[in-house]
């Protein structure tokens, strides 16, 4: 018979078990060990076969009191690495927050869309909208997301195009309750950009609120699209419909361009507008005009105007018939034509005044040559 070990943790009451062997609970497994942490409280770190607490070691290599040490030692050294991560709010604004790593894969995810689809594809912008809006995240998380995303060169446009566009924000955020931190001194730039004394992250998580850190997180998507790209750069002025083109991918196309080279968000809204309006392809200017003009239509109603109806417009261009009629035998003696119901005349285009909705016979500017005619 082997002596029994006594172990003490953190002052509490020895825990006694034979040598060698480890302390079995219910079912045959292995039972916490309690170990003494900071400031001698008493943690209860998994031996073996456990989800929480630090490490993967498995518990057939070593004994109670060696894996204790293990995970003790393991759960000091992770206490140094620094948190690179969305923010995670536990409490209210003067409460200390936690906040949890962002995974390596999740950069990786975005690396590998933006280098399969393009920076400026939507798929690519959908999944950077979604990362943000999903996790709150500190300027130090901000810097060390897009180091991953762009070349150093671009990094470092993107990081003065960025301080620049938070010296705005800081005017911004001085006019509203958030003008201080929860140590109750003014924000300052260095509080936008995390540096100087609030490099920290811990300290960025404790003295922002999620409200400042929203408006610096936008600022910096903004700025990240404003980075010149590999891909070919197109005037938007230059942007048109092809023929068969769908009027949302046309749109899509057009608003890429325009927010690559536009800031405000107010002009790009008033710029796609009127370049849909403008560029578009025969079959949807036919769709636009045919809107009511009072009140103006917005940029959703054209899209829906012309994804639904683009079928039946462009009939007449699958149909040459349609608008440029052929001559056919005369009708039998006592036969009429039905008059055409008020959808077919849409289809109808003048050759006059190139407008639909009539017939070059019946088009309005034959009465005025006549009325003109007759006055002189």
């Amino acid at each position: 018979m082997q002596p029994a070990a006594a172990e003490s943790g953190g002052g509490g009451p020895p825990v006694t078990r034979a040598k060698g062997q480890p302390s079995l609970g219910p079912q045959g497994r292995r039972e916490e060990l309690p170990v003494a942490g900071p400031q001698g409280r008493r943690e209860e770190l998994p031996v073996a076969g456990s989800q929480g607490g630090g490490g993967t070691t498995p518990s057939s290599c070593l004994g109670n009191r060696e894996a204790a040490g293990f995970l003790a030692t393991q759960n000091n050294d992770q206490q140094g690495i620094p948190s690179v991560a969305p923010v995670v709010y536990v409490g209210k604004r003067h409460v200390r927050r936690e906040y949890l790593p962002f995974s390596y894969q999740d950069k990786k995810e975005l690396c590998k869309m933006q280098k399969q689809f393009g920076r400026s594809s939507e798929i690519f912008k959908g999944m950077m909208k979604a990362t943000f809006n999903s996790n709150e995240m500190v300027p130090s998380d901000i810097k060390d997301l897009f180091r991953c995303l762009l070349t150093p060169s671009e990094y470092d446009l993107w990081e003065g195009l960025w301080k620049k566009a938070l010296k705005t924000v800081l005017q911004e955020i001085q006019q509203t309750p958030d003008a201080q931190d929860s140590d109750d001194n003014d924000i300052t730039h260095d509080h936008l950009c995390g540096e100087g004394d609030l490099s920290s992250a811990n300290e960025q998580i404790r003295l922002l609120s999620k409200s400042v850190l929203d408006k610096i997180c936008n600022a910096a998507e903004k700025t990240f699209y404003q980075i010149p790209s590999p891909e070919i750069k197109t005037n938007y002025v230059n942007i048109k419909q092809f023929p068969s083109e769908n009027f949302l991918q046309f749109v899509d196309r057009l608003r890429s361009q325009v927010e690559r080279q536009v800031q405000d968000p107010v002009v790009q809204a008033e710029l796609i507008k009127e370049m849909a309006q403008r560029n578009a392809n025969e079959t949807c200017c036919r769709i636009i005009l045919s809107l009511p003009l009072d009140p103006s239509p917005s940029l959703a109603q054209m899209i829906e105007a012309c994804t639904r109806r683009a079928e039946l417009f462009s009939a007449s261009e699958r149909n040459p018939g349609l608008t440029h009629p052929k001559p056919v035998a005369a009708a039998a003696p006592g036969a009429r034509r039905q008059p055409m119901s008020s959808d077919q005349l849409q289809h109808i285009i003048c050759h006059r005044c190139k407008r639909p909705g009539h017939f070059a016979k019946a088009c309005p500017e034959n009465q005025k040559r006549k009325s003109k005619n007759q006055k002189n």
